[in-house]
């Protein structure tokens, strides 16, 4: 590690954290900020040391997965968590594939105006230095939802419904197979007998990793063009089945929708796919 910007760096970072306690001030709460306002890709110094933090969900309330590119092209394993503006998190720059007291701590707060920065400091060897991180992501705004709400256990059909006295609203996959880089296919069918509001209309796409479903791709809140969906009418939409900073296409396996339609009910719909070679 170059310790000749150490001063500076430290002296910034202890300017943005109170920077930072300010702007809470009268900016969003901290307490509001959702957890995918960190997913994206970061431009990262600590201590002059420059590099790539690429930030995204884990499919755990708070806790963030991801990974850091540095300058001379390896790529390390992260692991943090995300609480209101504070973040925390740790690069295996041993690549030991597993997080220990070795590997090497940070810690800091998002900026509160625009979450387009964080700042805050690391250790090496017991001695402080600073860190900041500016957004370089395309995928900027995501949506303010609780997308860490549980998952079903078990198979999940290629339909999901909702029915009432009145009808139903269903949502479904194209298919229940799709070979790999193929256009997955939704649709939602809508025959309540009402107009219904789609307003914050959001989707979660998720694989399975062992017995564990992590999170892959977030849309973005009111993703559709039109948000009044009259009785009998239905949307498509298509995921091109890349995540959201269109580096790492999705790998063949079980996968998961997970969408949010407030207008119909509070609880997210499921439903299953797979892709294949």
């Amino acid at each position: 590690m170059s310790h000749g910007s150490r001063g500076t760096l430290i002296l910034f970072s202890v300017l943005c954290f109170f920077g930072l306690s300010a702007a809470a001030a009268w900016g969003q709460a901290p307490a509001e900020i959702p957890k995918q306002d960190y997913y994206g890709t970061w431009k990262m110094f600590h201590d002059g040391w420059a590099g790539t933090l690429i930030l995204k969900a884990s499919g755990t309330a708070k806790v963030l997965d991801g990974e850091y590119k540095a300058a001379d092209g390896r790529i390390h394993a992260v692991a943090g968590t995300a609480e209101g503006y504070k973040i925390t998190f740790q690069i295996d720059f041993n690549d030991s594939k597993t997080f220990t007291s070795q590997d090497q701590s940070f810690s800091g707060y998002l900026f509160t105006q625009g979450r387009s920065g964080m700042a805050g400091t690391t250790a090496w060897s017991g001695i402080p230095y600073g860190w900041y991180a500016s957004k370089e992501s395309k995928a900027t705004s995501f949506p303010v939802t609780v997308s860490d709400y549980p998952d079903p256990e078990g198979p999940v059909p290629v339909t999901a419904t909702v029915t009432s006295s009145s009808g139903r609203f269903e949502v479904r996959a194209g298919k229940e197979e799709y070979a790999k880089g193929e256009t997955v296919e939704f649709t939602m069918s809508n025959e309540l007998k009402r107009t219904v509001d789609l307003a914050g209309i959001v989707y979660v796409i998720k694989y399975k990793d062992g017995n564990a479903w992590k999170e892959f791709y977030t849309s973005q809140r009111d993703f559709l063009a039109d948000l009044s969906m009259n009785d009998g009418k239905k949307r498509n939409w298509g995921w091109g089945q890349w995540d959201n900073e269109l580096l790492n296409k999705a790998k063949p396996g079980t996968w998961r929708l997970k969408l949010f339609v407030p207008g119909v009910r509070p609880e997210p719909f499921f439903v299953e796919f797979t892709i294949k070679n």
